[in-house]
């Protein structure tokens, strides 16, 4: 399956070097082909290569559904529920003078010049109340699933760069750095307060969107989920003594996977065990004859190597480690 994908890339690299009409026509093309090259075959196997492959309209898919009594609820990316960040006012205010919400996916989707979606459909839906969805608001609990020092104010969307309102988003930032908080304890805060339901979720959203935050699952049963996310993620930072293939671990508050490098593995295992981590770590990097790059250079030293991963190791307890342990991880 390998060399037939990497011939079907070759051939199609090669109609855009001889300069096919369809690639002149569609310029948007190369760069997708560019970027395919470099993909994993796994994903590209399971995403191009199935015998029943055909992409579908969002209608068209809707209408599908529509026979297994399917209705289309909402797009499950986060940033598909904030227009401000990914349409222009004149997009905004076409799709809303259309009446048809499936055509109006359809527009939206040309608007955006959408290539994958992620929607759910549900049978028999029934709209909540507003006072029900308030409550169910407040009681949603979210975390930061990165360091608060490397979350910034800046965000790129379909529109281009955003600027995170500050005094906005950083009192939410700042109350969450500090462990795991529910909607309605944010809006009791002075700090927040202010900010209101409305805006406060759709800082939560954007947030979400940007893979910074993350809703969290209810707290009742998080010390059994605990459990067993402790066993396989004992696991995978073992494994990374070896090799760098395992980069999640698993949150029993969210529910989720958290990307974590090799190195800060490493560092959790140390940590775990009670022993220095850049010693720890320079000790199985040596054992297989590995070294750090740093500014594209290899270091070769011991005493290098070890100055580098002490810099690497104050970085994590200090910023990593706390978001890991907010998470259930460390």
């Amino acid at each position: 399956m390998v060399a037939r994908i990497d011939k079907a890339i070759a051939f199609a690299q090669q109609l855009n070097e001889f300069q096919a009409g369809y690639f002149g026509s569609n310029p948007g093309v190369v760069p997708r082909l560019e970027r395919l090259k470099t993909m994993s075959r796994n994903y590209l196997a399971h995403e191009y290569f199935n015998r029943d492959w055909q992409p579908q309209y969002f209608a068209e898919v809707a209408r599908e559904l529509n026979e297994a009594k399917l209705a289309f609820a909402a797009s499950a990316n986060p940033a598909d529920h904030v227009d401000q960040v990914n349409l222009t006012a004149d997009a905004q205010r076409v799709l809303a003078e259309i009446g048809d919400p499936l055509f109006r996916e359809t527009v939206r989707d040309y608007f955006l010049n959408q290539q994958f979606r992620k929607d759910m459909f549900v049978k028999g839906s029934v709209r909540l109340a507003p006072q029900e969805q308030v409550e169910l608001l407040h009681a949603t609990r979210f975390a930061l699933t990165a360091p608060r020092a490397l979350i910034p104010l800046k965000a790129t969307f379909a529109v281009g760069e955003v600027t995170l309102h500050e005094e906005t988003y950083v009192p939410v930032l700042d109350a969450l750095a500090k462990g795991p908080a529910f909607l309605g304890q944010l809006l009791a805060m002075d700090s927040i307060r202010e900010i209101g339901l409305a805006r406060l979720v759709q800082a939560m959203t954007v947030l979400t969107a940007t893979g910074h935050v993350a809703p969290c699952l209810p707290v009742e049963g998080e010390d059994d989920r605990a459990d067993r996310t402790q066993g396989f993620n004992t696991a995978v930072i073992d494994q990374a003594r070896f090799s760098d293939q395992l980069v999640f671990l698993a949150s029993p508050v969210t529910g989720s996977g958290t990307a974590v490098t090799r190195f800060d593995q490493l560092f959790l295992l140390a940590t775990r065990q009670g022993v220095d981590p850049a010693e720890a770590v320079w000790q199985v990097l040596a054992a297989q004859n590995q070294r750090l790059i740093k500014d594209g250079k290899t270091i070769e030293s011991a005493a290098g190597n070890l100055a580098e991963l002490r810099t690497r190791a104050e970085t994590f307890m200090a910023q990593t480690l706390p978001m890991l342990k907010q998470l259930g991880i460390g």
